[in-house]
């Protein structure tokens, strides 16, 4: 037999677990009875639990898919080498919801089981890889030396992975990641939350790349991080007392949507503000950060309670905003409950959607957006995304033109055809044109001449909390 744990020897008493040649785990108690001097010994086959045990902790600390370690071992880890040199390496694999999409999430599976082996054979020993969540991968080096180490340093990693291809079934794909880094200088102290602020440090420098389109960023690098980071901390607490401090709510702005035939209003679009102790904030200053966090899908719904309170004895058409989020959310239920509530039919409501890859991701759960009533409008168009086959099939009423177009269509003459191609293909799919950042009488007159059917901007009207 051979021992796994100590013997223990404590007032006469033995405690003892082993492994024994049957392949079993036993324990072993001794305790000696000093009135009657014998031991009374008792033998336990504890197979079941150790293996039980063993599988808690396998689950507990490493991820299913890819047999990597998880965030709950590494977090762990970094607390038995707080005293070394640290770096944390956030990889991003960019392009795994367009793997999902055109193969599957079995090939996206397989594909992520795939990159956890390439990290181990392309990348030094010296590095420990986790799986932190979704596609996003640790990679965490704790030797010991100077973590503020050159450039060529986190590129050459990068190299190594990003250029490779992954081969699944007859598919070979290639890998395309993004890396955000924090170091250990980026620590000003070293305790039992030390994990957390560097994963924390790594995760910011990862979601900046993401926004300013970056492969590689340190913590370090980004501008302005302490403002940053307590800008987010305000927005964060403001989200959490927006239902319950009267010091902090949304109110709808409204922006009317001009009839180009009639030049009357038509319809208004409910634009989103937050007060905050009388201070009016606008969607620039809160809107990333909101999606980036979820907490969208929470002022959505608050949004939308707004804006019919104040349209619900009103006869009037109005655009609301949504993202893919909320979609995802089952925005539907709640839309239609509200509806119900405030006695108001779904058909005098335009759902306001950026156009984007989610957007087509996302055709059933509009379709039936539009089967319960509601119009659908398709925002800022023309900005670079523009899939013309896919709306064939995603039944919609507007296209808004986006406003960096219309804006200079009055000096530019290849916005102007941009504008023209939109406005007939709208015809040909049967909606209606709506132009964005009409704010002259030069721009509205282009407009007008090249036939689109409503207009929205300065040259009307500026966006206000009162309908007119």
């Amino acid at each position: 037999m051979r021992f796994i744990a100590e013997c223990r020897l404590n007032n006469q008493k033995i405690d003892i677990e082993f492994f024994g040649r049957d392949n079993k785990y036993y324990k072993l108690i001794g305790n000696f009875l000093n009135d009657e001097e014998i031991y009374l010994i008792y033998l336990f086959d504890i197979t079941e639990l150790k293996n039980k045990q063993n599988q808690l902790e396998i689950a507990a600390n490493f991820d299913e898919l890819t047999r990597l370690p998880n965030k709950n071992k590494l977090i762990k880890d970094m607390l038995e080498l707080i005293y070394n040199k640290t770096i944390i390496i956030l990889t991003d694999i960019k392009s795994m919801r367009q793997i999902n999409s055109l193969y599957g999430y079995d090939i996206g599976d397989k594909f992520l089981v795939e990159f956890s082996k390439l990290l181990k054979s392309e990348l030094s020993e010296n590095f420990r890889f986790y799986r932190l969540y979704g596609n996003v991968f640790v990679i965490y080096d704790s030797i010991g030396v100077n973590c503020n180490l050159s450039n060529d340093f986190y590129y050459d990693i990068f190299k190594k992975l990003n250029e490779k291809n992954i081969k699944i079934d007859k598919l070979d794909i290639p890998v395309d990641i993004r890396m955000g880094i924090a170091t250990c200088e980026d620590l000003e102290l070293k305790d039992e939350n030390y994990p957390f602020a560097q994963l924390k440090m790594a995760e910011i420098a990862l979601l900046e790349a993401k926004k300013t389109n970056l492969d590689i960023l340190l913590y370090s690098q980004i501008n302005d991080i302490e403002k940053r980071y307590k800008e987010n901390r305000f927005w964060m607490l403001t989200f959490k007392n927006l239902p319950k401090n009267k010091h902090c709510k949304i109110i709808p702005f409204f922006q009317p949507i001009i009839n180009n035939h009639s030049q009357a209003i038509d319809k208004y679009e409910a634009l989103m503000r937050i007060s905050v102790n009388d201070k009016i904030y606008s969607p620039d200053k809160f809107m990333n950060i909101a999606t980036d966090t979820g907490e969208i899908k929470e002022l959505t719904k608050i949004m939308i309670n707004e804006v019919l309170k104040v349209i619900k004895d009103k006869n009037i058409q109005v655009a609301i905003n949504l993202t893919p989020q909320d979609i995802k959310a089952d925005i539907a239920s709640f839309l239609t409950k509200k509806l119900d509530e405030y006695h108001i039919d779904a058909n005098t409501i335009t759902l306001e959607l950026v156009e984007s890859e989610d957007f087509y991701l996302l055709e059933s759960e509009i379709n039936k957006l539009k089967e319960i009533g509601f119009k659908i409008s398709l925002d800022d168009f023309g900005s670079g995304f523009s899939n013309f086959s896919k709306l064939i099939s995603i039944q919609i009423d507007y296209i808004k033109i986006d406003g960096s177009i219309i804006k200079n269509i009055h000096t530019d003459f290849n916005n102007m055809q941009i504008v023209k191609n939109i406005h007939e293909i709208a015809k040909t799919l049967g909606c209606k044109t709506i132009a964005e950042y009409v704010s002259s009488a030069e721009i509205f007159s282009k407009v007008v001449d090249l036939g689109i059917d409503f207009s929205q901007g300065y040259f009307f009207y500026k966006p206000s909390p009162e309908i007119l």
